[in-house]
């Protein structure tokens, strides 16, 4: 929704709370994209504010004050929080740039922190609707990208990419999901990869699930 608030979900009571938090930047559109630490909320990009990033303090409730912004307009990318960095992938904006892995050594109490584009490049076939996981038992430095889209084609891809957060390098693996998957969920307990769900080629939702081996 554009109406730029948050809500929230308590998982003890079961209750939720809409419109708790009100977004620091106004959005044209409900499009960024969230990511944490734990502790800290990162919101980032969106439309009307595609190189807005915004931090929330959830122990405090206090938006942290004069957030760096990104290097590169995003809209709905995909981010994640590893080793004291922030990383940032692809977009559904058709800029070229997009393909770069954006980083940020987060620390709240650095005034100077400012993003930085790593030489590392997400599939030009997979820059949206990518979904992250991290396999703690097996490499926890590996952040893997599934699935995805093309920005100029629309069309969906089976893709499996891997990041090093160690050396900002990425990795196309020479096997796939078993179907193209648009904007699927993935986690990973143990050794195993899980992906549920997405959108497929004709851009129908997608109720099966797979599990690497």
């Amino acid at each position: 929704r554009s109406t730029g608030n948050i809500g929230t979900y308590d998982i003890s009571t079961k209750e939720v709370t809409y419109n708790r938090y009100s977004l620091p930047t106004s959005l044209s559109l409900g499009t960024l994209t969230f990511c944490s630490d734990g502790r800290h909320l990162f919101t980032v990009g969106g439309h009307g504010r595609p190189t807005t990033f915004e931090v929330l303090d959830t122990v405090s409730e206090q938006w942290l004050p004069n957030m760096p912004s990104l290097s590169i307009d995003r809209v709905v990318p995909s981010c994640m929080h590893r080793n004291g960095f922030v990383f940032v992938f692809g977009s559904q904006v058709t800029v070229a740039a997009t393909q770069f892995v954006e980083k940020l050594q987060f620390d709240p109490t650095n005034t100077s922190m400012q993003w930085v584009t790593t030489g590392a490049q997400v599939a030009a076939s997979s820059l949206r609707g990518i979904s992250l996981a991290v396999c703690e038992n097996v490499d926890p430095h590996i952040i893997y990208l599934f699935g995805g889209a093309a920005l100029s084609t629309g069309i969906y891809h089976d893709t499996i990419q891997a990041f090093n957060t160690l050396d900002d390098t990425m990795a196309n693996l020479s096997f796939t999901l078993n179907q193209a998957r648009y904007s699927p969920a993935a986690a990973c307990v143990d050794e195993y990869i899980y992906v549920f769900g997405g959108r497929n080629s004709s851009g129908s939702t997608v109720k099966s699930w797979e599990r690497s081996n």
